[in-house]
């Protein structure tokens, strides 16, 4: 039986039933944050990382779980091309050291341009129709996918070993929430049925505790997750 939220029970799962924390965007982002200017780039990395929900914009890496130390500023177009833009709020994301170590200087030139070759950005383009995960695993959709999860070295095994033991620990987490919500049911309805007074106080007090349990499996669930992703427009 495949793993559902209605099942209870997260084995044989399927990785298109769990939520994947590191999904690509199925809509360009509209940045919301209007920092001061600054002279060192790097002093927008706290506005970048409240912008991408602490996300790597490339290969959805979450900084809760590598630690914020593992992440940067990134000049999509480089600093060395644009010296213009090097402090350029809209010009910068935030970023994992290792995929901006992968990126390095990197823009197309026009034979690249030309075939449709670039590493694409969640604010010009809708990163989905150029990457999808497969559980751990980048699949490129385009010919600017296939260039990225490349040249960026997406599917670097312990990359995918790690993204998928995060994608299975989302699936038991889901789990618990399943049966932490049905013992809240359970006891909800032993609590209308209570014959007394102390029945019912005592039925209470276990009310409590159960709530409390399901609103820490959720939040351990947001913890892997993160935060919803905008409908598209």
């Amino acid at each position: 039986m495949p793993w559902t939220r209605a099942s209870g029970s997260a084995q044989g799962w399927r990785p298109e039933n769990v939520p994947n924390p590191f999904r690509f965007p199925r809509a360009k982002h509209v940045r919301t944050r209007k920092p001061q200017a600054f002279k060192n780039y790097k002093q927008f990395k706290p506005d970048l990382r409240a912008e991408f929900s602490g996300q790597c914009v490339y290969c959805r890496m979450l900084d809760r779980l590598k630690g914020e130390e593992g992440f940067g500023v990134d000049h999509y177009r480089p600093k060395s091309l644009f010296p213009r833009l090097e402090a350029e709020y809209a010009n910068l994301y935030y970023c994992c050291n290792r995929c901006n170590s992968w990126k390095r200087e990197f823009w197309p030139n026009r034979r690249q341009q030309a075939k449709g070759i670039f590493i694409p950005n969640p604010c010009d383009d809708v990163m989905f129709e150029h990457m999808r995960y497969r559980l751990g695993t980048v699949s490129d959709v385009s010919d600017a996918g296939a260039w990225t999860v490349d040249s960026l070295d997406l599917n670097h095994a312990p990359l995918v070993e790690l993204r998928t033991g995060v994608i299975r620990a989302v699936a038991l987490a889901e789990a618990k929430i399943d049966e932490a919500e049905e013992t809240v049911e359970d006891v909800e309805r032993l609590v209308k049925r209570a014959k007394s007074k102390q029945e019912r106080a005592d039925l209470e007090a276990i009310l409590v505790d159960a709530q409390r349990n399901l609103e820490r499996q959720r939040e351990n669930l947001r913890m892997l997750i993160g935060p919803p992703e905008p409908a598209a427009t």
